[in-house]
């Protein structure tokens, strides 16, 4: 008996996705080749466990997540493979965040300086999109 393999070709690329916090998307990947493939997928290159808001379909070929948070966004990879080949097609997902209520950031403490000395404030965020802060 001859047995035939076929490499593994991407069918479906993955397309970028764009969704707000607490929603969900999905990714959907395809491929071909002999024996039939199997599929694991990575978020920014972290390996995906089925479960949670992350679920796999049973097929492999779709990723659902849910309950979007801003910490989902990055690129998501959706790899194929058999024993002759891996292939693999990335996209990437944006979670917009709507704006928040103003932030009072307490301070540390006081500093004395004299006069004529600078003085340095720092403030770090993360943002979805532009943001504007403010100095009172």
């Amino acid at each position: 008996a001859v047995t035939v393999y076929v490499t593994v070709v991407i069918t479906t690329q993955l397309a970028n996705r764009v969704g707000k916090e607490a929603g969900s998307v999905m990714f959907s990947c395809d491929a071909s080749g002999i024996p039939a493939p199997q599929f694991y997928w990575t978020h920014n290159t972290n390996n995906i466990t089925s479960g949670g808001d992350q679920v796999i379909s049973t097929d492999g070929k779709t990723l659902t997540v849910s309950k979007l948070v801003y910490d989902y966004r990055g690129m998501y990879t959706c790899f194929a493979s058999n024993v002759v080949n891996t292939v693999s097609t990335t996209g990437s997902l944006t979670v917009n965040v709507p704006p928040r209520e103003p932030v009072t950031v307490p301070t540390n403490g006081t500093q004395d300086i004299d006069l004529g000395m600078s003085a340095i404030f720092s403030c770090t965020f993360a943002a979805s999109r532009p943001v504007t802060v403010t100095w009172d």
